[in-house]
């Protein structure tokens, strides 16, 4: 995967754990600590994939997924939500998957190669 994934979440440890994870396996990361900060991002620069930690200040996971996918070029891109919640649920018509935490970087970056196939199909 040469494109960057943004990754947000307001826990430092968890988001760096996590990229450092992904880049280990070869994926470029941009990290935001809460869902306002990643929305201007994204309004300015097109990702790959956005992975969402459902919890946070300022804005949800499920209001910057909403609001994401009002941009222009975020249609199809996959938005992946983290969370701690042993039962994942989410809007399959907002959200394209569900990871738990903690965060296993191999599957993770799996799901998000599967949903960039699925969007392409």
């Amino acid at each position: 995967m040469e494109q960057t994934v943004l990754l947000v979440d307001d826990n430092p440890s968890i988001r760096q754990g996590v990229a450092l994870q992904l880049q280990m396996l070869g994926v470029y990361v941009e990290q935001v600590g809460d869902g306002l900060s990643a929305l201007t991002l994204a309004k300015n620069r097109q990702f790959a994939a956005v992975v969402i930690d459902q919890r946070m200040p300022i804005m949800d996971g499920v209001t910057l997924a909403k609001n994401l996918r009002k941009l222009s070029g975020y249609n199809e891109v996959p938005l992946l939500l983290l969370s701690t919640e042993s039962k994942l649920e989410y809007d399959p018509a907002l959200l394209d998957g569900a990871i738990a935490k903690p965060v296993n970087a191999d599957l993770l970056l799996a799901t998000i190669k599967q949903c960039q196939r699925s969007i392409a199909a």
